[in-house]
């Protein structure tokens, strides 16, 4: 097994980093947080595993980092 293949699982490819920035400022707005708060960086960890989990719809991903 090359080393590569183990990271290609777990990367997220640019359109991915592209929607997740939108889901996490979108719902630090809705929040009123500021993006270097300790919330939002633990938003954005919930927010990557779910994606990495194979959630890749914006509502579903909200709804379910709130719920988290």
């Amino acid at each position: 097994m090359c080393p590569s293949d183990d990271f290609s699982s777990d990367a997220i490819l640019p359109d991915g980093v592209a929607m997740l920035d939108e889901v996490l400022k979108q719902m630090l707005a809705d929040k009123h947080l500021s993006s270097d708060s300790e919330e939002a960086e633990n938003l954005a960890k919930r927010l990557i595993f779910l994606y990495q989990t194979g959630v890749r719809e914006k509502r579903l991903l909200q709804k379910m980092a709130k719920a988290a």
